[in-house]
């Protein structure tokens, strides 16, 4: 069971002046409150939807690392510096909530961070059952987004190497104020890995799609250039020259991709207009084209050897 052995929290907002921070009493309620957010933050990366982030500012990452020791003093200093540090980038449009710093243990590892809660309902209401068999109904205000659903929050673990660090990613443009205030770079996810990796490999070699496409799914997943080192066996056409311009594309984006799951089925889209035409990848490129006819006017072009069907919705 992971235990809370030191918390402290304040409210958080656009040019507010946080009161000093004090270590806070956790009880069990809170204590099974903080486990579950963190199961379900840890769960992310286990399962593949998300990955580690990677700290980019020695600074913050002393400062996570703070959090980490069972020193009142140095718990609480690091706390307090990350705090004003998120509190510096928020503006109008962050929304105000509760910071919690946070040191716990589960058997012989270490997990600690921060986690930013927000009021998603102003009312609610929980269900008590009494020894007696009865049950009890009451009203609680200013419910706290329940485990699972938090938006923002980054824990470094004594599993994790020193650089890295588990980042809420609940959104899919989740507001960079955060990652930016700890000094975090988050990473793409794995599920849209794939998609932008064939999208670089457009952008290099657009005649290496389709193939690099088909051989995909025999490579094992892994770091940018590993995979492409293991494509360049299969396609000489990609060569390292190759290799390093689509590495590069896919290091320097807002979200780099850090681990392309190789296994993970891809789709292309064709949007003209108000019409959209998809499939997989490898149909899509032996089967439909684009052909420009004039200025400023194109057609997407599907061939096939059965008669195409017509629906409407």
């Amino acid at each position: 069971m992971l235990e809370v052995s030191h918390m402290a929290y304040t409210k958080v907002a656009q040019g507010a002046a946080p009161a000093a921070l004090e270590l806070r009493t956790v009880n069990e309620g809170v204590n099974a409150f903080l486990a579950d957010h963190i199961s379900a933050l840890r769960q992310l990366t286990s399962s593949r939807k998300t990955q580690p982030g990677r700290f980019i500012d020695p600074d913050a990452q002393a400062l996570f690392r703070g959090l980490c020791s069972d020193q009142a003093t140095d718990f609480l200093a690091a706390a307090d510096t990350l705090t004003k540090r998120l509190i510096g980038t928020m503006d109008g449009r962050t929304t105000p909530g509760l910071l919690i710093c946070l040191r716990s243990t589960d058997g012989s590892g270490l997990v600690a961070g921060v986690m930013k809660l927000q009021v998603t309902a102003e009312h609610g209401a929980v269900l008590e059952s009494l020894d007696s068999g009865e049950v009890l109904l009451s009203a609680v205000t200013k419910i706290l987004d329940k485990p699972g659903d938090l938006q923002k929050g980054a824990l470094v673990t004594s599993s994790l190497a020193d650089d890295r660090v588990l980042t809420g990613d609940r959104l899919q443009h989740d507001a960079a104020y955060f990652p930016r205030a700890f000094g975090i770079q988050p990473y793409a996810r794995p599920s849209e890995s794939v998609g932008q990796f064939l999208q670089a490999v457009e952008a290099v070699v657009p005649d290496l799609v389709a193939s690099t496409a088909a051989a995909l799914p025999s490579i094992a997943p892994g770091e940018p250039p590993k995979v492409l080192a293991a494509l360049g066996q299969q396609l000489p056409e990609l060569t390292a020259q190759r290799q390093a311009d689509v590495a590069g594309l896919l290091e320097n984006q807002p979200r780099p991709v850090g681990v392309i799951s190789t296994r993970r089925p891809s789709r292309q889209t064709l949007k003209i207009g108000d019409i959209t035409v998809s499939g997989p990848t490898s149909a899509m490129q032996q089967y439909a084209r684009v052909q420009h006819v004039g200025a400023q006017h194109w057609q997407v072009i599907v061939d096939g050897d059965e008669q195409p069907t017509r629906n409407f919705s």
